[in-house]
């Protein structure tokens, strides 16, 4: 049980960080309100995001579709990861 409760704690206390399009369809990566750093496209964000996020000590990384919906979340380093649940 204490290891799932420091599990826990580990994955809550993770940097939240989003990646997600603007109005003028520029791709933001931030975390809170603050912005840190623009990318013309999705796909150069996605090959960016990781790098920024280990620089500035890792965490998780929500990632949005172009309507704002959830399309999925990524930690970074990956080592960081919870470990895979049987099931």
């Amino acid at each position: 049980m204490a290891h799932v409760l420091s599990l826990f704690i580990k994955i809550s206390a993770m940097k939240k960080y989003f990646l997600k399009p603007n109005s003028s369809n520029i791709w933001i990566l931030g975390i809170g309100a603050k912005s840190l750093a623009k990318f013309e496209d999705k796909e150069s964000g996605l090959e960016n995001c990781g790098k920024i996020i280990e620089k500035e000590g890792g965490g998780a990384l929500t990632i949005m579709c172009n309507d704002g919906t959830f399309e999925e979340e990524r930690t970074y380093p990956g080592k960081i990861d919870p470990p895979k649940r049987k099931g």
